[in-house]
């Protein structure tokens, strides 16, 4: 009787172990973002390159756009985003617990956007000098939102400096772009 109970304990504490250890796996944006898409009612859209094309084809044209707008639309290569606002509170909770505890390969996390009333979680991948992708975790009281753009953006725009250069690309920004856009 004795054995048995040593047993089940052994087996209940490696199921807790891998249970946590799911939880804090390594997950790639995508998997995040099929997990994240599948809670009811969800709201999930990708924008591919093709789709970015036509948004800053029709950029260029509206003249509500202004020019920081533009260069972000040129320097996005595809985007991808959920909408968690309408989910159960639960859901929002999962979500929000999952990004806090989650590893993602390739790229560095930061939580410098939490204060009382807003919870933001940055993951980000920097090639070089450039930010090549970015993912987005964000709830507060009205907003519960994933998303993760790919693109080329350089430490002034990240910053939303003021004085961030104009359309004009850097060489290396230049050169990551073009590298990207081959992908």
């Amino acid at each position: 009787m004795r054995k048995i109970l040593i047993i089940i304990t052994m087996l209940s504490v490696m199921m807790a172990g891998n249970i946590l250890a799911q939880e804090n796996s390594v997950k790639t944006p995508d998997e995040l973002y099929k997990q994240f898409s599948k809670f009811k009612k969800a709201e999930a859209m990708k924008v591919s390159p093709f789709m970015m094309k036509l948004v800053r084809t029709f950029a260029k044209e509206d003249s509500e756009t202004d020019k920081n707008q533009r260069i972000v639309l040129k320097r996005t290569k595809s985007m991808m985003m959920v909408d968690l606002s309408a989910c159960s509170e639960a859901d929002k909770a999962a979500f929000m617990n999952t990004m806090r505890n989650i590893t993602i390969e390739g790229f560095t996390k930061d939580e410098s956007g939490t204060d009382n009333t807003k919870e933001v979680i940055y993951f980000y991948k920097i090639e070089g000098e450039v930010m090549t992708e970015m993912i987005t975790a964000i709830h507060d009281k009205e907003s519960c939102s994933f998303s993760k753009v790919v693109g080329t953006f350089d430490k002034s725009m990240i910053d939303d400096n003021p004085d961030a250069d104009d359309e004009e690309l850097s060489e290396e920004e230049a050169k990551q772009l073009e590298k990207i856009m081959e992908e």
